[in-house]
């Protein structure tokens, strides 16, 4: 419940009260756990917001790991986990070890909840990864765009705005013609 809570603070931009609540979760977890993991990843979600890169990176990547162990299909957390971790990779230049990441990330999303803003979130990291690695990626901002514009959680409505940019550097780069960019 407390990572949850802390997942709901985050969500609302209470980054400071969503940490309170996560190292909470994490306090009170059992290790080796699905209950540990999921509230690392809760952990590690917030240390990203809170621009703690280097924090988060090797809790996340613990969790996701015991998690691909024990479980064989892709949970909520470890998505929103794999989609944070491709990101990480991305800013540290690293788009070839980010990509299955964020593959993953969105297939699950497709599939779970195709509709939602989590599916956003992983098919702009993946549209991000293709475009670092020069690969067209313009379908993935576009989809982006039309589920943060429909969602109605703090900040989605410029990340929205982010993706319909994207999307046209994105388009731009794939042209043939170089007049038109």
């Amino acid at each position: 419940v407390l990572g949850a809570s802390a997942m709901v603070w985050r969500l609302a931009g209470e980054a400071g009260e969503a940490l309170s609540r996560a190292e909470k979760a994490l306090a009170l977890a059992p290790p080796e756990t699905r209950d540990r993991a999921y509230a690392e990843i809760e952990w590690g979600l917030v240390q990203v917001e809170l621009g703690r890169a280097e924090a988060a990176a090797p809790v996340l990547a613990k969790a996701v790991e015991f998690l691909d162990a024990k479980y064989p299909r892709v949970s909520a957390p470890q998505a929103d986990a794999l989609s944070a971790l491709a990101r990480l990779r991305l800013e540290a230049k690293q788009p070839a070890s980010a990509l299955q990441m964020a593959e993953r990330a969105a297939a699950f999303w497709r599939q779970a909840n195709p509709e939602s803003r989590w599916a956003a979130r992983a098919e702009m990291t993946l549209a991000d990864v293709l475009v670092a690695l020069g690969r067209p990626a313009e379908t993935g901002y576009r989809r982006a765009e039309e589920l943060f514009a429909a969602s109605r959680f703090p900040g989605d409505g410029e990340r929205a705005k982010a993706a319909r940019e994207a999307a046209h550097k994105a388009k731009l780069a794939q042209s043939p013609n170089p007049a038109s960019r």
